[in-house]
């Protein structure tokens, strides 16, 4: 979310028009709610899945599972590579 945050202020500080910026603001958010990074119901019997899913939307990146265990990043990067 905090990556979304800095990019709103970065578009909301650019030289377009304020109902430009508004209007593309709305579309923005309706489509960044419904991203894994952002709302996202946890469940240990879906984690990999989850992981996949914030791979795949850039909310993370493959070495922020470095304390995972060899074992769980395995066979995120498997679904991950599968589902690309």
């Amino acid at each position: 979310m905090e990556r979304l945050i800095k990019d709103y202020i970065t578009y909301l500080s650019s030289d377009e028009r304020a109902s430009t910026k508004f209007w593309e603001m709305e579309k923005r958010i309706k489509a960044d709610k419904k991203t894994p990074g952002v709302c996202i119901e946890l469940n240990k019997g879906n984690m990999m899945f989850d992981l996949v899913r914030f791979l795949q939307d850039g909310v993370i990146i493959f070495d922020d599972l470095d304390e995972f265990s060899d074992e769980l990043r395995e066979n995120v990067r498997l679904l991950w590579e599968r589902f690309k």
